[in-house]
């Protein structure tokens, strides 16, 4: 019997889910299809369907779980409302909330980490995940922000969203590690943030 397009949407969805549990797991190198399609009583044929390899696979799970994410920032970074130096900060705090209180980019930013050797090489030296798109943002917002003389001068705007972003990936990498419960995270998070900020005074 043909499948409805919902039908097909939903067993997508449920391969998704269960590569997620196994990536987590396993890594990507150990992972297998018929694994993953074993979780939900399918066939790897079934996993086939929908995607190409396993790596299509783990790469539709990374879209799906971090583009939402993904969204809020790069609105946050361009809110007219807000001075360079408060996207800045408020970007860096986001990042530790989404840690803290969301366990779907929690868990994307582990796999991200734990199967980033998997993923293609980016094309021209883009990253499809977004590193160079965030770095050109926040370096025109830190010379923005030194035209405000809300950061030192003599800082290189490149050095600093390099550093901001190093700070970021840092810290999202140990909270994924640290298994604190959500309020001891939002309290680390407020902490980290004002921690931040003294470092760049």
């Amino acid at each position: 019997m043909k499948r409805t397009k919902s039908e097909a949407e939903e067993t997508r969805q449920r391969l998704l889910e269960a590569g997620m549990q196994v990536f987590l797991e396993r890594g990507f190198d150990k992972a297998s299809l018929e694994e993953i399609a074993q979780q939900v009583d399918m066939t790897r044929g079934a996993v086939y369907w929908h995607f190409k390899d396993k790596q299509a696979l783990l790469e539709a799970l990374l879209e799906q779980k971090l583009q939402p994410a993904r969204q809020q920032l790069e609105g946050l970074l361009r809110d007219p409302e807000l001075r360079p130096l408060q996207k800045i900060t408020t970007f860096v705090r986001l990042q530790l909330q989404l840690m803290a209180e969301n366990e779907a980019y929690r868990n994307a930013q582990l796999l991200l980490q734990r199967c980033w050797m998997a993923l293609p090489a980016p094309a021209e030296g883009r990253s499809p995940w977004g590193e160079e798109h965030y770095l050109l943002l926040l370096e025109e917002l830190y010379w923005q922000a030194q035209s405000e003389r809300a950061v030192a001068a003599h800082l290189s705007p490149l050095h600093l969203a390099t550093y901001t972003l190093g700070v970021v990936n840092g810290l999202v990498q140990q909270f994924g590690q640290l298994g604190l419960s959500r309020a001891e995270a939002r309290r680390m998070a407020e902490q980290l943030v004002y921690l931040f900020m003294r470092s760049l005074q």
